[in-house]
């Protein structure tokens, strides 16, 4: 799946046919990390978790603080072009603080993904696959 302005310029091109849309119920970032300890402690984990979620807070302040800059890059780096990344910022939602994510999105997402046959039913509960939750 694909989101709409990150493959439009492939259906506007011709390259790819749209077959539908599917509105997600997961937003489209989510920070994974293991919990597994064999690299670091869980002191240092911690740690590192925590400034990653700080820098991302601070990129996402500053990317919604400075648009113009935002559709530039978009543009430039991302293969869109400026009406299209001026069009995606007008959908986007950014959250506020990326850190933690709800119960119920980690659910409907997994059962999405059963029901298209990526997950198997006996996949892990979701209330296990969260180390932070809002």
């Amino acid at each position: 799946m694909w989101e709409h302005f990150t493959s439009k310029k492939y259906y506007d091109n011709g390259e790819i046919k749209r077959v539908g849309e599917i509105y997600t119920p997961w937003s489209s970032w989510k920070i994974v990390a293991t919990t597994i300890q064999e690299r670091f402690s869980a002191a240092e984990l911690e740690e590192k978790l925590e400034k990653l979620f700080r820098s991302l807070d601070q990129g996402v302040g500053y990317f919604e603080s400075n648009p113009v800059e935002s559709v530039e890059y978009i543009s430039t780096n991302l293969d869109y072009s400026k009406e299209d990344a001026q069009e995606w910022l007008k959908t986007v939602k950014f959250t506020e603080g990326t850190k933690g994510v709800k119960l119920d999105v980690i659910e409907k997402t997994t059962s999405t993904l059963q029901k298209a046959g990526v997950l198997t039913s006996n996949a892990m509960a979701a209330a296990n696959m969260i180390l932070y939750t809002k």
